[in-house]
């Protein structure tokens, strides 16, 4: 049950914020609940792998990677599922992915604290 209760909260984090930017939408609720469910296999499985790999950059960059690390996992969320839309030439499809993770980020973090669950690759404010 704890489990379902999280990823109810991170589906709500994701409509939320595809309600705030106007940048971002879903052509269909299922692809909502794809996205939600795309951005937390790749937080859980894929994205400890990259960092991992990746520290060297994030120090150089002192600690600004992850932000980009973010953005691109927005973009291959976007490639699989296809009623997801980013509007935009290639530049703002940037820019509305790194606000879409970014405002992913803020959602799941009020939420975490709302509801007290922590969700898997959530609250993740700058990582």
């Amino acid at each position: 049950m704890n489990l379902l209760a999280k990823a109810i909260v991170y589906i709500i984090a994701v409509f939320v914020t595809d309600w705030l930017l106007p940048g971002i939408a879903f052509r269909t609720v299922e692809a909502g609940i794809l996205v939600a469910v795309w951005m937390a296999v790749i937080n859980i499985f894929i994205k400890p792998i990259i960092k991992l790999f990746a520290f060297p950059i994030t120090l150089m960059t002192l600690g600004m990677f992850p932000f980009v690390l973010n953005t691109v996992i927005v973009l291959v969320v976007n490639f699989l599922v296809k009623d997801f839309v980013i509007f935009g030439s290639m530049l703002f499809v940037f820019i509305w992915a790194t606000a879409f993770s970014f405002f992913l980020s803020v959602v799941t973090f009020i939420l975490e604290q709302v509801t007290g669950y922590n969700l898997p690759g959530g609250a993740n404010l700058g990582e």
